[in-house]
C-alpha cells in the first residue's frame, strides 16, 4: 500500500476532475480534507474550522454555481469547494468570486486578511482576484470570459493541493509558503 508504483497519489489532472464532495467520492473528500488542512478560516467571521464546528459548515462554490451555469460550465467539482459557515454562504450569492471578498476587505482591519482567509483553504488568491468582472450576458460571451479564469483557478488550486498531499504523505507538516515554493 506504500508503493508509489502500485498506488500513486493523485496528480493535478485527477484532482481537477474530482466531483463535488457531497457525492462521497474518496478523491473528492480527500480534496476537501486537504483544503482544510491549514485551518480553513471562514471568509466572514474568521472562525477556524475544527472538530467542534465542521458539521455546521456548508459546502460553498468559490466560483458560484449560477455564474458557471450561465457560462455553460460545470461547477460541481471538488476543487471549487470550500467549507464556510451557513451565514457567510447565504450572503455571497452569485457574486463574482472577488466581488464578495472585496466587500469583506473593505470592512477588514487589514486588507491582507482576505488573502490569508483564502490561503487557509488553499484557494489561490491571484486566480480569484484576477477573475471577472463578468458583466457579459449569458451565452458564448460569458463562457469565453469565465472559462479561462475558472480553468486557471482549478489548475492553480490543484497544484497547491497536489503539493500538500505529497508533502503530508512524505511525513512533512508543510506551511503554505512551502507549497507555493515547491
Amino acid at each position: 500500500m506504500f508503493s508509489d508504483d502500485l498506488y500513486p497519489l493523485p496528480g493535478a489532472r485527477e484532482l481537477m476532475s474530482a466531483p463535488w464532495p457531497r457525492n462521497k467520492n474518496s478523491l473528492s473528500r480527500a480534496v476537501l480534507a486537504a483544503s482544510n488542512y491549514l485551518g480553513a478560516r471562514d471568509f466572514a467571521d474568521d472562525t477556524v474550522i475544527s472538530a467542534a464546528n465542521v458539521t455546521r459548515r456548508e459546502y460553498h462554490r468559490v466560483f458560484p454555481n449560477q455564474l458557471l451555469t450561465e457560462a455553460g460550465t460545470g461547477s460541481m467539482l471538488a476543487l471549487n469547494c470550500v467549507l464556510i459557515t451557513w451565514k457567510t454562504n447565504r450572503t455571497i450569492g452569485r457574486s463574482d468570486p472577488i466581488a464578495y471578498l472585496e466587500r469583506r476587505a473593505e470592512s477588514a482591519p487589514d486588507p491582507r486578511d482576505v488573502r490569508d482567509r483564502l490561503d487557509s483553504h488553499l484557494v489561490p488568491y491571484e486566480a480569484v482576484a484576477s477573475a471577472g468582472p463578468y458583466d457579459q450576458p449569458a451565452g458564448a460571451e460569458l463562457r469565453d470570459a469565465v472559462k479561462p479564469d475558472f480553468e486557471g483557478f482549478l489548475r492553480e488550486r490543484a497544484t497547491l493541493i497536489e503539493r500538500l498531499i505529497s508533502a503530508v504523505c512524505q511525513g512533512a507538516q508543510p506551511h503554505l509558503r512551502d507549497l507555493r515554493e515547491a
